[in-house]
């Protein structure tokens, strides 16, 4: 609500209360009279702060973004009952005067801003192929804005591709029935294949254009899923299109083997049988090491098998059975390719030296996994701290507690490493300045008799300030088994080719 709604018409009329007003809301443009709805510095003042307000800006982005994904999962979903009509929201620029919402100039500089002001823009400025391409270029949803003209033209929707494929799905049902429009959609975009006719994607010429090109495309097709040439193509391309293929080719070896060369993880889609079959899991895990998580039980505990793995990606350690997470061989393979593996090593090689030190020299930070014995081994927390780039090889240090604080000089996080033992204060007791774990470290000691008052205990370091920011130096790889398919899915609230 604004107070210029019960505002005289003079008021209304008066351009500095009209400013002041659209300063506080940009929605009071609403209350204007019809000659400051027609003022470009009114109503530009009114649209900026509109824009400005952070929550009705971003409710209308995302429920703009939002509907856009709905109607995509529709068409996969092949709900052709969809209300494609864009929802709209009390937004300052619906109020500006129609001939402004016309004026190409003005609404070119406000949809170089905002894509979605093209809603609201007149007739003309909606077929104006440059105002459209700046809001289209802006973003691909744009395309829902532009006028039928501009949706019909097979030049516009083309370049409109080219700068996100979701344009397609405001394409008129003219193209997407149109066989040789949509080969060059799809040679730009071959996921533009879901917006096709239902008839295009029952066309093998057609698929085997957007397979080719994308192996995921496959999921579009309709009734061409359990073709063998076509379902071949998809998989070489990306293994992972083996998701969308037929259950009776998820279980032909051939298939199964081709899409597993290309990309191991495509073992997650073969049938049960062949998740089982030795020689394909193998194929499978040299290709990619994560793929042992879809391996049969009996597979996990395959020393060849697990070996192949972890070689290839440490981290699949997690995902063999406790016997090999406890055999030597198997470990020093799996830290020696990623340091982190060694959270997944049983409790006895966490105490092994070599394999600790293995995995700290790969990755300083697997020290975290480390037994607490080896924690306060000052040898393992020197190649921990110097492959995290917080102390030097040519640093020397006589204890342990000069390696931590070295290290947490330079990075108050380095404390975090510490032992138990060492937080709580004890002194080097080793010959090699190093701590020793006494056998009771997992209970509490009890004194035999009271500490003397003259004696008090002694206090541990002062827990050292972390920096708000961390020093310069290695930076911590992403994460094992973060995912980096390049693939699309619709999903809301996001939706991207």
């Amino acid at each position: 609500m604004s107070l210029l709604e019960f505002a005289s018409d003079e008021l209304k009329n008066d351009k500095d209360i009209v400013l002041a007003a659209v300063a506080q809301s940009g929605l009071a443009l609403k209350y204007a009279s019809m000659e400051l709805k027609n003022d470009k510095e009114i109503v530009m003042a009114a649209v900026r702060q509109d824009w400005d307000a952070p929550e009705s800006y971003n409710t209308a982005a995302e429920a703009r973004v939002n509907h856009a994904t709905d109607y995509a999962c529709a068409i996969l979903e092949g709900n052709k009952n969809f209300d494609v009509t864009a929802p709209q929201y009390d937004e300052a620029l619906k109020y500006a005067s129609e001939a402004l919402r016309n004026n190409k100039g003005f609404m070119e500089s406000i949809v170089a801003r905002n894509w979605f002001a093209l809603q609201y823009a007149g007739d003309d400025v909606k077929n104006d192929e440059d105002i459209v391409m700046v809001a289209v270029t802006e973003d691909e949803f744009a395309m829902q804005y532009a006028s039928n003209e501009l949706k019909d033209d097979e030049e516009f929707v083309c370049e409109a591709i080219k700068k996100g494929g979701l344009a397609m799905m405001y394409a008129s049902d003219r193209l997407k029935l149109n066989k040789q429009f949509m080969k060059r959609a799809i040679i730009l975009e071959a996921h533009t294949l879901l917006f096709a006719s239902d008839a295009l994607k029952t066309d093998p010429e057609i698929v085997k254009l957007a397979v080719g090109l994308k192996g995921r495309a496959l999921q579009y097709a309709k009734g061409l899923k359990n073709d063998k040439e076509i379902v071949e193509l998809a998989v070489t391309q990306d293994g992972t299109a083996l998701e969308y293929a037929s259950e009776v080719l998820k279980r032909n070896r051939e298939i199964v083997e081709l899409a597993v060369t290309q990309g191991g993880r495509a073992l997650e889609y073969a049938s049960p049988v062949l998740q089982g079959d030795e020689p394909v899991v193998l194929l499978a895990v040299t290709q990619d090491g994560r793929a042992l998580e879809y391996a049969a039980e009996h597979l996990r505990n395959d020393k060849e098998i697990v070996m192949a793995a972890v070689t290839q990606f440490g981290y699949a350690l997690q995902h063999t059975s406790d016997e090999l997470k406890n055999d030597k061989e198997v470990v020093m393979a799996a830290v020696t390719q990623d340091g982190r593996a060694l959270e997944y090593a049983s409790e006895e090689l966490k105490n092994d030296k070599e394999i600790v030190m293995a995995a700290v020299t790969q990755y300083g930070e697997a020290l975290e996994y480390a037994s607490e014995e080896l924690k306060n081994d000052k040898e393992i927390v020197v190649a921990a701290m110097v492959n995290l780039g917080l102390i030097e090889e040519t640093d020397q240090f006589d204890t342990l507690i000069e390696v931590v604080m070295a290290a947490v000089v330079k990075d108050g996080k380095a404390w975090k490493y510490a032992s138990d033992e060492l937080k709580k204060g004890r002194k080097p007791d080793k010959p090699d300045g190093g701590i020793s774990t006494p056998p009771s470290k997992l209970r509490p000691e009890t004194p035999t008799s009271p500490p003397s008052p003259e004696t008090p205990p002694p206090s541990p370091p002062p827990t050292p300030e972390i920096p708000e920011t961390p020093p310069s130096g290695r930076k911590s790889p992403k994460k094992p088994g973060d995912d980096d398919f390049d693939y699309y899915t619709p999903q809301p609230p996001k939706l991207r080719f």
